[in-house]
């Protein structure tokens, strides 16, 4: 099952260390937020217990953990080996590899689900992510996809306009974090790679943090985050994202942001 694939110049150089400093917030703080978009793809998938699935940029591993808990089979792939070790505690039932996406280690035709569940958007090149990922499935298989929604529906769009201020400027490569949120990108993007476009839905989830210290804590183990805290310094970062949170705190306490996904589910033509 597992392939020497030819070496690319990809993603996780870059992304794999930036996304591993803060695992194990990610872990218990932030990855639990997205439960409701894992819940809506794995309803619209409809796996079986002889399905094979990849998911690509898996994280601390939430997803998969739902998804083998109906029986399937279960691979994830990211780039932080910190967020790896994390997922291979957490989810028994699956098998975990740190590597690069767009060169996925893994022989041809192997899967017949493969996800991108908001990680997309963070590879260098998107369209080589899906040709692998095209490459990896059975034919027939389906590919999900989701990344952000357009920004005025999802709060957290002020974190990341607040964050790029203290970045560098970025170079027409440059990852973005709202690159597939407008109606339509997604679904042009497979086109291209060889996917016949099966369902594309939004889905709604809703962030609660019980205090300011957790809130930050979460927010803290973004990549975007701790490339921030590398240009600015970590004091500034907290500063900015408590200036952020201030409009979203709860007359109880604690913070609640909505944020909305667009997802797409797709097959290998």
């Amino acid at each position: 099952m597992l392939s020497s694939s030819v070496k690319t110049c990809g993603s996780s150089k870059t992304q794999g260390p930036l996304w591993g400093r803060h695992a194990n917030d990610w872990l218990k703080i932030q990855e639990p937020q997205s439960l409701a978009l894992y819940n809506v793809v794995l309803k619209a998938l409809a796996l079986t217990r002889d399905s094979t699935l990849l998911d690509v940029g898996c994280g601390a591993g939430m997803f998969c953990e739902l998804a083998a808990l109906r029986g399937t089979s279960v691979m994830g792939l990211d780039a932080s080996s910190s967020l790896i070790d994390h997922a291979r505690h957490r989810a028994l039932r699956s098998t975990f590899f740190e590597g690069e996406m767009e060169a996925m280690p893994f022989v041809g035709q192997t899967f017949d689900v493969v996800t991108l569940l908001n990680s997309l958007q963070h590879a260098t090149t998107p369209l080589q992510v899906l040709s692998e990922a095209r490459r990896v499935l059975r034919p027939g298989g389906r590919i999900a996809i989701a990344a952000w929604a357009r920004p005025e529906k999802c709060h957290i769009a002020g974190y990341f306009r607040a964050l790029d201020e203290l970045l560098p400027v970025a170079t027409p490569n440059t990852p973005a974090a709202f690159a597939f949120s407008t109606e339509g990108a997604i679904g042009k993007l497979v086109s291209k790679a060889g996917f016949a476009k099966l369902l594309e839905a939004q889905a709604l989830t809703i962030w609660d943090y019980p205090d300011e210290d957790t809130a930050l804590r979460g927010l803290l183990s973004f990549g975007t985050a701790t490339q921030a805290v590398d240009c600015a310094g970590e004091e500034r970062v907290r500063e900015v994202i408590r200036k952020f949170l201030k409009p979203y705190r709860l007359p109880r306490g604690g913070y609640r942001l909505e944020n909305a996904f667009r997802y797409l589910i797709a097959q290998r033509a």
